[in-house]
């Protein structure tokens, strides 16, 4: 199939079946050569269901860290809580509340922006009833 764009999208592919592809680009002056093939195969459909359920509290180190202006903060819920996740100075100072809310079980990813802030040491804290944790991220503009 020809492409004319940098990126193709494939139509539906079937569960655990190899696929293989290759590319070469094209212009006014002719052909180029053909890429090495790659292959790659798709998995076995599975249910929603079997995905794992966190079985304890956690609360990752963000990515990347050191950080600009962006990060990501993962944490995980074995049950079903109330969860607040806010951001601290290094002087104790509230900088964000990132979350406030109650949340269901299972593996949850927010997305930090120190755009505002200064260059520095922030700390971030993950509180359930059950639980609470504390991390540093170093943010560098």
């Amino acid at each position: 199939e020809v492409v004319t764009d940098t990126a193709f999208t494939t139509p539906t592919l079937s569960f655990s079946t190899e696929y293989s592809w290759r590319v070469r680009g094209t212009n006014p002056s002719g052909n180029g050569e053909w890429s090495l093939v790659r292959k790659f195969t798709t998995k076995m459909e599975t249910s929603t269901e079997s995905e794992e359920h966190p079985t304890e509290f956690t609360l990752s180190q963000n990515y990347p860290n050191p950080f600009n202006p962006t990060t990501q903060i993962q944490f995980s819920l074995p049950q079903t809580t109330h969860v607040s996740l806010e951001v601290y100075s290094l002087t104790g100072q509230l900088v964000s509340v990132l979350i406030n809310e109650t949340m269901n079980s299972g593996n949850h990813s927010v997305n930090f922006d120190g755009k505002h802030l200064s260059s520095g040491l922030y700390i971030y804290r993950l509180t359930t009833p059950e639980f609470t944790q504390t991390r540093m991220m170093n943010l560098i503009k």
